[in-house]
């Protein structure tokens, strides 16, 4: 990776691109546009970029959506996460988030340099195009302020700008900036060139199979080796400080000792009615209780526009033939035969059966909809798999389940919402009564029946009773709703603040730890005297020679998810290991927290020329995404090493370790 970094970095065009920007930031009178005027530097600034400030809000900001990002791949990937996060790059959230505010405050002064300004037209296309919006604009519109048809939900993203601390005035800038980092990236990807023999290279690595010999180093036995040295009181200090100076391992968080009472819908007297219930169906069966969605039978004509392709020349060809259906939809059957770049609909006349929200991507089923009528043909349409004409053939309504079965569930959603509505009211009146009469909060809680419970040294969780206890002050009280729907009145009684234990407090647990930690470290040494073994000797002799397992894998290819899912299941990072070489008899290397992994090549299958020619155009398309990624972060890499970039501590900010260092 790195010899490519370099090759790209001294290709001629790129220099060219490179010097030009870099004297346009290093002198002489830029004139910027208004849309980059920022306002005073904030006094609490964590690093300066070529003398631009980037402050600790804009840095907490970055770091609270990295891990909102690594929660989401826990959630989804469970076990594997923390390997997959390793693998990725992602395991230290506080490191990518200042790496990315530093590209893209890089990216943000060759934008200023350029002169950049966007006209309100270009971003409204740009923000009307779902797959550009989910691709490019991840770091600003967040995937659950975008609907289903890829419009942006305003209410969801307000309530996400201001969890984050951003106003709308501040969604605008970094909008617009995003797409001023666009426009640069691809003004540096214009270098990209694909030589043949690259292209080869490509399918080999990802289209072809191979088998591999995996040697499996157990991290048991190494921790059973740490364990029997014993450990200094100075090696165990030295660890527990470095790790609490660092992350704040071992610290004990705040928590608070709070009494509640709990009260049931059932005891204030909320009832539901048939017409209710009735009114509630008819206004949500659309968006809830949906049992067949729409479905639109539909033809297609696909014009696909792959990159470098001329993209002019086919919109041309494609209203060509709109213009002749416009005249004769009948020849939809024949014209899909003819021009449609989807061969399997194709020889179907470009039929593609039913179709319902979720199978195409948002602006196919936004133009399908638009569709009134049978044999009508839609405008052209740009989806992500290039230019559009559709026929609708036939139109299914929805049906919905019936109210019958759904009654039960609908009353108890009523009776929360009526209950909400009706507590709330109820205990601020009891807790506005309070300042004056302290009886108040008895005479409620003896009307509706609250239960009384003490709960000590509640940690900050999730659960609605320790979110609203971590908001108030001692002897604060509130109201609020616990995850089964009943009513909670709170009032905090001690808080503890958040310490730093005595080493002796937590001895065996840091102990425990440290020896974990040197296991690790021997078995990272194990495993890079193990792969140097191999250059010299079979993995049979060291296998044989240090007890080790050997697991032989079947014909492997990277689309291969079930072989994979049976290797990760066995503990064995499959993404890390395979697929780093194509040349037999390479090994690659991984450890993770259950041991260490040493993949061989053993073979890979003949060069197919078929299969090539097939797979072709795709193998261009995804070297081009892999090499324009490569071209751009070189772009950056030569950007950083030419700017002057300064760690900031203001004594008014808060006192924070960052790790500046290794950035890139």
């Amino acid at each position: 990776m790195a010899a490519i970094r370099e090759k790209v970095l001294k290709s001629r065009l790129y220099r060219v691109f490179l010097l030009i920007i870099l004297v346009s930031m290093s002198g002489g009178t830029i004139l910027f546009s208004p849309l980059f005027r920022g306002a005073k530097p904030n006094p609490s600034v964590i690093m300066s970029i070529n003398d631009v400030d980037i402050s600790h809000k804009e840095y907490e900001q970055r770091l609270a959506q990295e891990y909102e990002y690594i929660a989401m791949l826990k959630q989804r990937y469970g076990q594997f996460a923390d390997n997959l996060l390793k693998m990725m790059g992602l395991d230290n959230p506080q490191q990518i988030a200042l790496k990315t505010l530093i590209n893209q405050e890089l990216l943000n002064q060759v934008a200023r340099a350029m002169n950049l300004d966007l006209s309100s037209e270009f971003v409204m296309q740009k923000l009307n195009d779902p797959s550009f919006v989910v691709n490019e604009l991840r770091d600003v519109i967040p995937l659950q302020a975008l609907t289903q048809q890829g419009t942006i939900n305003a209410t969801v993203l307000h309530s996400w700008l201001t969890a984050h601390g951003q106003t709308m005035a501040d969604f605008e800038k970094n909008l617009e900036q995003a797409l001023c980092r666009k426009i640069v990236a691809d003004l540096v990807a214009t270098s990209v060139y694909i030589s043949p023999k690259e292209a080869e290279n490509y399918f080999v690595s990802n289209f072809l199979k191979r088998k591999y010999s995996i040697l499996v180093v157990p991290f048991d036995k190494y921790l059973k080796e740490v364990r029997t040295t014993t450990l200094t009181d100075e090696e165990l200090t030295t660890f527990f400080n470095h790790e609490n100076k660092t992350a704040k391992r071992y610290w004990i968080p705040e928590q608070r000792s709070v009494t509640y009472w709990s009260f049931a819908p059932k005891d204030f007297g909320i009832t539901i009615g048939e017409k209710a219930i009735q009114q509630y169906y008819e206004k949500h069966k659309k968006e809830q209780f949906v049992e067949t969605p729409v479905q639109i039978k539909l033809r297609r004509i696909l014009f696909k526009i792959e990159e470098g392709s001329a993209a002019p020349m086919i919109e041309k060809k494609a209203r060509e033939i709109k213009q002749q259906l416009d005249k004769d939809p009948t020849l939809f059957e024949k014209l899909a035969q003819e021009h449609s770049d989807d061969k399997e609909t194709a020889t179907h006349g470009g039929m593609l059966g039913f179709v319902k929200r979720g199978d195409k991507d948002a602006m196919f089923w936004r133009a399908a909809l638009k569709l009134q009528k049978d044999n009508e043909v839609s405008d052209l349409v740009a989806t992500n798999e290039g230019i559009e004409l559709l026929q609708r053939v036939e139109r299914k309504a929805p049906t919905f389940k019936p109210l019958a079965g759904l009654k039960k569930d609908i009353e108890q959603t009523l009776l929360r919402q009526k209950f909400k509505q009706q507590f709330t009211k109820e205990a601020d009146r009891a807790l506005a009564a309070m300042k004056s009469e302290q009886k108040a909060i008895d005479s409620f809680v003896a009307a509706k029946k609250g239960t009384k419970i003490d709960v000590v040294n509640i940690n900050l969780t999730e659960s609605a009773l320790s979110k609203k206890s971590f908001k108030l002050k001692k002897g604060a009280w509130a109201s609020s709703f616990d995850e089964g729907g009943n009513g909670l009145l709170i009032t905090v009684n001690a808080i503890e603040k958040a310490r730093e234990p005595q080493l002796e407090e937590i001895k065996n647990s840091v102990k425990e730890d440290l020896y974990i930690k040197k296991a690790q470290e021997a078995l990272d040494k194990a495993v890079k005297n193990f792969e140097c073994a191999l250059k010299t000797v079979s993995m049979n002799d060291i296998a044989q020679r240090d007890s080790l397992q050997i697991i032989a894998t079947d014909w492997l290819k990277k689309e291969s998810a079930e072989e994979m899912e049976k290797l990760e299941k066995q503990g064995i990072p499959v993404r890390g290991l395979f697929f780093v070489s194509d040349v037999v008899g390479a090994t690659s290397k991984a450890t993770t927290a259950k041991g260490g992994y040493i993949a061989q090549l053993d073979a890979v299958e003949p060069f197919d020329w078929v299969l090539f020619k097939d797979k072709k155009q795709e193998v261009l398309k995804q070297l081009y995404k892999e090499k324009k990624d490569l071209h751009i972060r070189g772009f950056i890499a030569s950007l950083y090493k030419n700017a002057t970039i300064k760690h900031i501590q203001d004594p008014r900010a808060p006192q924070r370790e960052l790790p500046m260092d290794d950035i890139f």
